[in-house]
């Protein structure tokens, strides 16, 4: 147990990029693929009742909640989440609008019930899909690195080590 610490806390001077045991990054066939699709067809419909616009502070306080939770538990690279967010955000939004009917969804308005129960949906399945495959110990994640405005953002490498 000690040679694994030792070795385990020795690894951020080590240049081995190797992936990890975490979920593996998700790809655009992934998020769309039959079993997805299928999945989708025998979900419940949303419901189609009227709803009192969210007030946008505490929409926003429950969407970066969760997304803090994921990042103080360490279990996923968080570029690795953001990306697989999008991509299942990206498959699940047309299926989603055309079960409401057009018009009801307004995309990117938090305050909007309709958008942001998609969006929750689609964040909570990212969390369950990162933490339902044996999450790493030990990951590399990318981590943004201050620029100025003018600036193309760059990133750097930082090994997490998180307790099992």
């Amino acid at each position: 147990r000690n040679f694994l610490s030792r070795t385990v806390a020795s690894a951020p001077f080590v240049a081995v990029s190797q992936p990890s045991n975490a979920a593996p990054p998700l790809n655009a066939q992934e998020a769309d693929n039959f079993k997805a699709r299928l999945e989708r067809k025998f979900r419940q419909p949303p419901p189609r009742i009227l709803r009192q616009d969210l007030n946008l502070d505490f929409a926003v306080l429950l969407m970066r909640s969760s997304y803090n939770a994921v990042d103080e538990l360490d279990f996923v690279a968080m570029d690795q989440f953001q990306k697989d967010f999008f991509l299942i955000r990206q498959a699940e939004y047309l299926p989603y609008v055309n079960e409401l009917g057009p018009g009801l969804v307004k995309q990117g308005d938090l305050v909007d019930p309709y958008y942001f129960d998609f969006v929750s949906f689609s964040q909570y399945s990212t969390i369950f899909r990162e933490i339902s495959i044996d999450p790493a110990v030990v990951f590399e994640e990318q981590q943004p690195v201050i620029a100025g405005e003018d600036e193309p953002q760059k990133f750097v490498s930082q090994i997490i080590k998180r307790d099992p």
